[in-house]
Formats: structure tokens, sequence, C-alpha cells
């Protein structure tokens, strides 16, 4: 008895073939964007005593696609104003639905964008700042020192979660960077706004993509995150654009202030939200640094030391991870630092709880 099977058998067997050649060839071509192909290409290099500009003629043009990059990638996705501009983000999140969640969701406020090279002068400050402190890692206590602003700003440095404090001093320099307006003539002064804006950025987007990469335990950072989210949702409600947004900080901090004229502002700090220690802080910045330049040196200065503070990390498996993925910031800061033997932070610059 002969049953008639014997096409379908020949049509199946295509169909597996078929897709395991394309899964070959899919893997294929990844390997050429592999990392391992970077350290493979760079050591031939290194081997062969030749630059990597002058490749051999043989070369075919499509091995260009494994040309390590100049510099490692931050910003894998851009952060720009992460509370005060996208506080009101809500993301579809279509593509995580359609593979059950296989594709990690974004979060309230997360808003993707550009890959972004770092600045040289943003690495320059940093490396300053590295220099300057003698290789004690501090919170920013030490430039609020430097700079005769302890009395002022101290508190601000000793709120109860770090991740607390990068999203404080993120909106207190994004609020500075509108009312900057980027019309500044000065070329150090610039030079100092756009250091302190783009570390700023990047802290708020290790909170919001990568907590892993902070000190304080991931699921707190992400909690402070979404908390700080829905809290500027109903503190800038209503607010459509940056003029109306800086207006109701002006409102929030003038409130602040009145609340605080017969309070302790430590207490007033472990109870409010991270909009309103925004708004009191940024009011005490500009009332104790009133020049513009001056103040714009304060905050480059203080997003560098703080952001070498953030580097030591126990957690390799994150590093690792995102050197898969183009690698961070934050990775080559880690790595610099452990060579450097520069382990712990400075414990007298760890943040504690208000005191009453």
């Amino acid at each position: 008895m002969v049953i008639g099977v014997r096409n379908l058998d020949h049509a199946v067997t295509v169909v597996i073939i078929v897709i395991i050649a394309a899964l070959e060839l899919c893997q294929a071509v990844t390997r050429l964007y592999d990392n391992w192909k970077y350290i493979e290409a760079v050591y031939r290099c290194v081997r062969d005593n030749r630059p990597w500009s002058k490749r051999p003629r043989r070369q075919l043009w499509w091995k260009e696609s494994i040309t390590p990059p100049e510099i490692m990638y931050w910003d894998r996705e851009q952060m720009a104003g992460v509370l005060l501009q996208w506080y009101d983000h809500r993301p579809w999140n279509v593509l995580s639905w359609l593979t059950l969640e296989i594709v990690k969701p974004l979060r309230q406020c997360q808003k993707k964008g550009r890959r972004q090279a770092l600045p040289r002068q943003v690495r320059q400050a940093v490396l300053d700042s590295l220099k300057a402190g003698g290789g004690k890692l501090t919170n920013g206590v030490a430039t609020v020192q430097r700079h005769g602003l302890s009395q002022q700003l101290t508190w601000a440095c000793r709120l109860p979660k770090v991740t607390d404090q990068i999203l404080v001093w993120h909106v207190v320099t994004t609020r500075f960077d509108w009312i900057s307006g980027g019309d500044g003539t000065d070329d150090v002064v610039e030079n100092h706004r756009f250091v302190a804006r783009k570390l700023s950025n990047y802290c708020a987007y290790l909170v919001a993509f990568v907590p892993e990469m902070l000190p304080d335990p991931s699921y707190n950072a992400e909690q402070i995150f979404d908390t700080a989210v829905r809290q500027a949702r109903v503190h800038l409600d209503g607010c459509r654009t940056k003029a109306d947004i800086l207006d109701r900080l002006d409102k929030i901090q003038s409130k602040e202030e009145n609340y605080l004229e017969g309070g302790s502002l430590y207490e007033r700090a472990g109870s409010s939200s991270i909009i309103e220690k925004a708004a009191v802080l940024g009011g005490q910045l500009r009332a104790s640094v009133p020049d513009e330049g001056r103040r714009w040196k304060v905050l480059a200065e203080f997003w560098a030391e703080f952001i070498l503070f953030l580097a030591p990390s126990d957690n390799v498996d994150i590093h690792t991870e995102m050197l898969g993925a183009g690698g961070e910031f934050m990775t080559q800061l880690w790595a610099l630092l452990s060579h450097a033997g520069i382990l712990e932070r400075t414990a007298a610059a760890m943040p504690s709880a208000p005191r009453a």
C-alpha cells in the first residue's frame, strides 16, 4: 500500500534545510559585528606592526564593518531632561507585547534615542576631577566645600539614597540649562554648561535604563524613579512648554521656601518630593551663586566628581552585558578606577538619612 506523503516529506525537508541555512547565515553576519572581531582585528594590527587605516588591498569592502569605534559609546538611550522633558511620556510597548515580553518593556518616562559618542570635554573634565581628588571618591561634597557652599547645599548631598541625589541635581541642572537657553558667548562658560548637562543627562539615563550600575539596589532605584515620575506628573500637570514648567518650578520654590521659614530644611528634605527638593536646591544655588558662569563651573565640577563616585561596583555581570551591547562610559570609568586600585568610595561622602 502506497501512502502519498513523499511530496510532503520532501517539502518539510526543504523547509528545515532552508531554516538551518538562514540561521547559519544570520550567525555569520552577526559575527562580523561581534566585539571579539574588534579584538581579533586589533591583535592582528599589533602583531603585524601596521596601523589600522592601511588595510590590505585584497580585503573586501564588507570587512570594514568590523572596524572598531574610535571610542566607546555612551548614552545609548538619550535621556535629555528625563523628568522635566519626558515626565509625561507613556511608551506603547507594542514590540514587547508582540514578543510576549521577550523584549523588555519600557517603563514610564523611558524614551529611546540615538547613540552618541563621548565628547572630549566630558572625558577631560572627569579626568581632571580624578586628578584633583587624589583618588578620593566623594559625591559632590568636595565641590560644595571648595566653592564655600557647605552651609547652603550640603543637605542635597546627604539624601537617603544616591538615586534621590542624582534626580534632584539633574532637575536643577536641566532647569538652569533651560533658563540659559544656550545663548552664552563665553566659551569657558559654555564648556562648563555642556559638561554639566551631558553628565547630568547620563546619570539620569543610568537611573532610568541601567540602575544595576548604581550604588543603590536596582529595585530601589527603579522604585525611586517611578515615584519621581508620578510626582512630576502631579506637580507639572497642565504644563505644555518649557516656559510653563519653569514658571511652575518658581511657584513650587516659593511655596517650599515659605514652608521652610518655620521648619528644618533636613526634616523637610526627608518628606518632600524630588521636584520640591530640586526647586529648593535650585533657589539656594541661584541665591548663593548669582554669577551664571561660576554657577555652571560649580555644576560641571559637581557632576564630574559625582560620576566618579558612582563608578566602583561589584556587579561585573552588568559591565560584561553592556560591553556586548557596545559599551558604556560607566564601564570605562569602572575599569579605570579598578586598574588604579580605587575600589571604594570615601566613607564620609556616603549619603545618610536627613537629620531632624
